[in-house]
């Protein structure tokens, strides 16, 4: 294959050129739903070596705009994305790539960004629901509000992972500490 992605091949007219259908796709499941941990996305590349221009954009889904466009590296074509980058709702990742002089072909992936997890929305619900009883301010540590739970995040997750808190009520869920940790990654929001 040569660099503008076309076969060679000799033969008894002398060297014939046959143009290959090349490609590129998202290495990932239609509709991956994006929260506070990055989640990579890799391209598929037919081939690296015969891509002359490549870059990679996010757009509404249906849209025509790009939120987010930029180049991306043939030999390295990752991108890593999260909620914390998008708004919520239902986007197109696609990638723009050119072999040689030939069209610019799209790969395209649905995407969903899930709402931002906060303090209101979900942390201080289940504070009330699983920790006030003793962490209001009456005798144990205080963890009464979003800046106190901030200060004491690491130690939050240590205990509940370990299962010693909440005491004489059943651990938290792995889907509650999951919303703990990803209100850490999203830097404690209100």
């Amino acid at each position: 294959m040569n660099t503008q992605g076309a076969l060679n091949l000799w033969g008894e007219g002398g060297l014939i050129s046959l143009e290959t259908q090349l490609s590129a796709s998202w290495l990932a499941s239609e509709g991956v739903t994006l929260n506070e941990r990055p989640h990579e996305f890799t391209l598929s590349l037919d081939a690296p070596s015969a891509v002359t221009e490549l870059r990679w954009g996010v757009r509404s889904q249906g849209g025509e705009e790009a939120l987010v466009e930029a180049p991306l590296d043939p030999a390295n074509p990752l991108i890593t994305l999260s909620n914390l980058d998008l708004t919520e709702g239902v986007y197109e990742l696609y990638a723009e790539v050119r072999y040689g002089d030939r069209d610019l072909f799209e790969a395209t992936l649905a995407i969903n960004s899930q709402r931002v997890t906060t303090w209101s929305e979900d942390i201080s619900p289940l504070h009330q629901a699983r920790c006030a009883t003793c962490h209001s301010g009456t005798g144990a540590r205080d963890l009464s509000d979003a800046q106190r739970w901030l200060n004491d995040i690491d130690d939050i997750l240590l205990v509940t992972r370990m299962q010693s808190m909440p005491i004489g009520a059943p651990p938290l869920t792995a889907e509650e500490i999951d919303l703990i940790e990803r209100w850490k990654l999203a830097g404690g929001l209100e």
